[in-house]
């Protein structure tokens, strides 16, 4: 086998995986996500452990949460995610969350990835209520 039929192979496996199978490169949600990156500063903090939290009244920033494995959260509500599904370019996230552990509610995020850090929270057929938020940690 010549040099340029292997590289010609392995180009071609690298492009047949990269389109049929897009969940072996998911996308990595985990991380700090606020609609002004600007102020990450003021609206995340980092403990000795290195542990991502929200500032107490950073609501003033913008609109903020933490994604961490199977847990999602911003200052008065925790979510555990029990189901996910991708379609195509959009993510959608249906998980059962508590406001203060008072109330369990179910809720659905759908987002599509923008870039590396930035994703775009979707409002299937209300487009103009998207919003984009930007990665911090």
């Amino acid at each position: 086998m010549t040099l340029l039929r292997a590289l010609r192979i392995v180009g071609l496996t690298v492009a047949i995986a990269l389109m049929s199978n897009s969940s072996s490169f998911a996308f990595d949600l985990n991380g700090a996500w606020t609609t002004d990156v600007s102020a990450c500063g003021k609206i995340f903090e980092k403990n000795k452990e290195n542990n991502i939290s929200i500032i107490s009244g950073s609501s003033i920033y913008g609109d903020a949460f933490i994604v961490s494995g199977d847990t999602v959260f911003n200052t008065d509500t925790k979510c555990t995610v029990k189901a996910r599904k991708d379609a195509g370019a959009i993510h959608h996230i249906v998980a059962v969350c508590a406001a203060g552990n008072v109330a369990l509610s179910t809720f659905q995020f759908s987002y599509r990835v923008k870039d590396d850090k930035n994703i775009v929270r979707i409002f299937p057929g209300i487009e103009s209520l998207d919003v984009t938020y930007g990665r911090c940690f």
